[in-house]
């Protein structure tokens, strides 16, 4: 990573990151059933970027 690549600043439009995401991630919510005899499933919030590793300025 180069000097000027560093100082960029680290503020994202939403725009951009709707962008991104669209075309390398995903968002999704799984829900588990309940391995005890507790009626309450579990929810989890998954949000994934898959990008290379040439794109690690990004």
């Amino acid at each position: 990573m180069t000097q000027r690549q560093r100082d960029k600043p680290k503020i994202l439009s939403v725009d951009y990151l709707v962008g991104l995401t669209d075309g390398e991630g995903c968002f999704y919510v799984n829900i588990r059933p309940s391995r005890s005899k507790q009626p309450l499933s579990t929810v989890e919030l998954h949000f994934y970027l898959k990008l290379r590793a040439d794109h690690l300025g990004l």
